[in-house]
Formats: structure tokens, sequence, C-alpha cells
């Protein structure tokens, strides 16, 4: 599991457990919910705090879910630049608030969201837009409060899904483009951790090929 390392409080693991399935905050047990409690967790060592650049974590679980109608994996893409030009659009999926001011969500919601350009979006934040950073959203459909670490995801033209971006940066008054990580900038560093039990693929993969 991929998320951001700025989403991380409280490090001690016993407390934690990866969801899979849920749809419903408050409904105990979703039909086809998996619960798993974390094994380990890896903070990139390039991440830092202050720009929030390479702000990314790996989460390894006790043990695998079992894929079924509710959970199933997401493929990481080894190069993406042609899905990230500002004329494209992604999703995010997520249960954070949907305005600024507002609350929590009890279903998890989604959004499609145009990519934008980087240097428009450096202008905006008033920042220097990495080359691991993704700019995605504005206005009504863009990053809100608690979204960090949402996925970005991208639907492949042979249907295969990709994750080609972890909220990084979010704009407290919910109004200006999302800041993610560039999934794809990490594919050395995530195939190393895992000894190439998890790797990054090229988008003409269905994710059941070995290429």
């Amino acid at each position: 599991t991929i998320i951001s390392a700025s989403c991380i409080i409280d490090d001690d693991i016993k407390f934690w457990n990866v969801r899979a399935g849920m749809y419903h905050e408050n409904t105990k047990g979703d039909s086809g919910e998996q619960r798993i409690s974390v094994k380990n967790w890896y903070k990139n060592p390039a991440y830092s705090s202050s720009s929030k650049q390479n702000n990314v974590v790996l989460i390894e679980t006790a043990e695998k879910f079992q894929y079924n109608d509710f959970v199933q994996p997401i493929c990481l893409p080894l190069e993406d630049d042609d899905v990230l030009q500002s004329d494209k659009k992604g999703w995010i999926i997520g249960w954070g608030y949907q305005r600024s001011g507002g609350n929590l969500q009890n279903m998890l919601q989604q959004a499609e969201i145009w990519m934008d350009d980087k240097p428009t979006c450096g202008r905006i934040w008033a920042r220097t837009m990495a080359d691991s950073e993704i700019c995605a959203g504005e206005g009504d459909k863009t990053l809100c409060n608690y979204d960090e670490g949402v996925p970005l995801m991208v639907q492949s033209p042979n249907g295969t899904w990709f994750q080609h971006g972890s909220a990084a940066i979010v704009d407290k008054n919910c109004q200006l483009p999302g800041i993610f990580t560039k999934v794809s900038s990490f594919c050395a560093w995530i195939e190393a951790l895992t000894m190439s039990e998890v790797k990054c693929i090229k988008r003409s993969c269905t994710g059941k090929d070995a290429c």
C-alpha cells in the first residue's frame, strides 16, 4: 500500500490496520471488506517535511489480501508522461471534506479531475514543482482537507487501472490544484524494498503480464 509520509502521525504500528473493500465508514463489516494489521512501514529517506517532496510511504501488511469482487490490486506505472498532460483526466477517491469547513465523509467519494501543467501549478502555489510531483484538480473538483494520501488513478486503454500519484499537498480552502507524489519516480525504491515482489509495469500491460 502506498500513502503519503505526511499522513503518519502516530508511528506505533500496533494501532494500524489497512482496510480494503470498504465503502461506508460507519458500517462494520461491509460485504467484501477486509482488515489486515500492518507489519512494517517504510518512509522514503529523501522525504522533506517542510517542502513535502518525496512524500511517500510504503506499507507492508501482515498478510496478503484475498482478491474478490470488492478488493483488487492496482498497478504501478513504469512511465506516465503521456497521461499526465493538461488535457488528460484522472480519478481520486477518499473520505475527505467536499468543501472548506465541511466534514469527513461516511461514504467513499470519487471525482474525475483534470491534470494541470506544472508551470501554471507552480505559479499558483508559489513553489518550484519537482520532477517527482504531479498537479491535478481545481475548483469544485480537487483535493480537500483530509485527502492527504489518496490515490490519483488513470485507466489505461486496455482497462487496467494504474496509481500514478499519492496526494501530498492539499489546499485548506479546497480550491487550488492538488499536488501528488508521482509513483513512477519511486519505482526503483519500491522494487528494492520489496525485492521485486512489487514492480512497476508498462501501461500496455494488463497487470497479469510479466512485462
